[in-house]
């Protein structure tokens, strides 16, 4: 459902105390927005969002992705988490003002800080993890434009066409024997950011009819607004398929360029540019009612911060966790234990030994004196006279150890290994009594129980407790709906 997240008083202000240290001497200089222009904005977003609705627009990943009606075979498998995104190289040919990170070092081939020097261990590692979806980035692929072919060729003979494989480019070097070249090592759709070589269409002619699928993805950029306008129509008549439109963030690397745009900033995970998100709706919206037809997906920022990350923690989490334990949607791993007297725990453990969809699910600690169950055995679990306790625990894919946490070794093959990690966020959270009921309501089953309206009947919760359904509530829940304005 299309919509904007409530952020309380508690996260804005974490949140402005992270952006603050992130640009130090250089926050005081940008132009954040104000509470009274953040409500004319959401107002704004609000009616932006009731009439694409009306349009028929449908949204995904709790209203953080849309339109999702029509995405290209790339979209679907960012979206379904089974994407690997790996960077052929560090260089570019360009130097786009919105480019987040500088571009000047040709580095070996990584995804999600796992290098990957040989093509054979990388296949493998999209092998370990099942992955359904590869993307090439860069810098600018055709820059190394053999080893480009390289990595492509090694994926599609050994996984055939059971993965779908794009890649990102500016389009500058893109000839028709380069793109021949590309298509016949296996690469089935190809996406240009016309963006950085000011909107001009004649590599996408030159794409078009070579391969499956062919896309435009470019960040909204505000003002650009009217030449979009007028650019929209003309990419569905030089056969692009589809337009994929991004927010333009702030990074410690462009802020000199963004900051001197006249740009509203807002505060969040990272920074991100007020109208570049208006933009993007606006152009939707004008689309659908001049009728062009060209699926339009607009990827706001707080999808891939949210879904990218929930699906990348996910991927190691699956390897790591133990057979009690649970992944929850963020993609954290979730421990649920009681403690209690000796008696009421040999009660339960006698209890759930004797259950058989219990096998492996559970497990007791005597030393510590606490059963650790999954979910799924809530309903035979005894929580009178009991403390739940709930923990959670965060995983990284790594090339090499750091020695500091928890480790599982997975086997690419006989040259290479990488590592999952695993470390706890914070301290454990315990619960009593109405908390623990209130815990499966709100987690578990994800019953909408609003505790601060009376007509719930548990408005008597404490200011503790409520602190504790915020904490719990990071770890549990993706949020919904596009980011807060403030």
């Amino acid at each position: 459902m299309l919509g904007c997240q409530k952020i309380d008083a508690l996260e804005r202000a974490v949140s402005i105390d992270h952006n603050r240290r992130e640009y130090a001497e250089h926050y005081d200089e940008l132009h954040f927005i104000v509470e009274a222009n953040a409500e004319e904005a959401l107002a704004e977003r609000g009616d932006l969002l009731k009439k694409l609705i009306s349009q028929g627009v449908l949204s995904s990943h709790g209203g953080s992705k849309l339109d999702t009606r029509k995405l290209s075979p790339g979209c679907r498998a960012c979206g379904s988490g089974d994407w690997s995104c790996l960077f052929i190289n560090g260089i570019c040919n360009m130097s786009c003002f919105y480019c987040p990170t500088q571009q000047t070092s040709e580095d070996v081939p990584q995804t999600n800080t796992v290098p990957f020097a040989d093509p054979r261990d990388y296949v493998d590692y999209l092998k370990r993890f099942n992955f359904t979806g590869v993307s090439i980035s860069g810098g600018e692929p055709l820059l190394t434009y053999e080893k480009t072919l390289r990595y492509i060729r090694m994926v599609r003979k050994s996984l055939g066409d059971g993965v779908h494989i794009w890649m990102y480019t500016n389009g500058t070097l893109a000839s028709r024997e380069r793109l021949l070249g590309l298509r016949d090592a296996g690469l089935n759709e190809i996406r240009f950011d016309i963006g950085a070589v000011g909107y001009r269409l004649e590599p996408l002619s030159i794409a078009a009819g070579i391969f499956d699928v062919l896309t435009v993805e470019i960040p909204s950029v505000p003002e650009d607004f009217s030449l979009l306008s007028r650019t929209i129509p003309r990419l569905k008549e030089a056969g692009v398929q589809y337009l994929n439109l991004h927010q333009l963030r702030l990074t410690p690397y462009n802020l000199t360029k963004l900051s001197g745009r006249n740009y509203t900033f807002l505060h969040g995970p990272k920074v991100t540019v007020l109208e570049s998100e208006l933009t993007a709706l606006k152009l939707m919206l004008q689309t659908f009612e001049q009728g062009v037809d060209l699926p339009i997906n607009y990827c706001s920022f707080i999808y891939k911060d949210t879904y990218q990350k929930a699906a990348a923690r996910r991927r190691g989490a699956e390897q790591i966790k133990k057979g009690h334990e649970d992944l929850t949607k963020r993609g954290f791993i979730r421990n649920l234990s009681i403690g209690g007297s000796a008696e009421k725990l040999e009660s339960c453990t006698e209890h759930l030994k004797s259950i058989a969809e219990a096998e492996g699910a559970w497990f007791f600690d005597k030393g510590r004196g606490r059963i650790h169950f999954k979910e799924v055995l809530w309903k035979y679990m005894d929580f009178t006279d009991v403390t739940l306790f709930v923990k959670y625990d965060i995983t990284a894919i790594r090339p090499e150890l750091s020695y500091g946490h928890v480790f599982k070794t997975l086997d690419l093959n006989k040259r290479r290994k990488v590592y999952v990690e695993r470390r706890p966020l914070g301290p454990e959270i315990s619960l009593l009594g109405y908390e623990i009921e209130s815990f499966w309501c709100h987690f578990i089953e994800e019953r909408q129980v609003n505790i601060n309206d009376p007509r719930s009947g548990i408005c008597n919760y404490s200011k503790e407790f409520i602190k504790k359904v915020a904490d719990l509530e990071s770890f549990e829940r993706c949020p919904e709906g596009l980011y807060d304005y403030y």
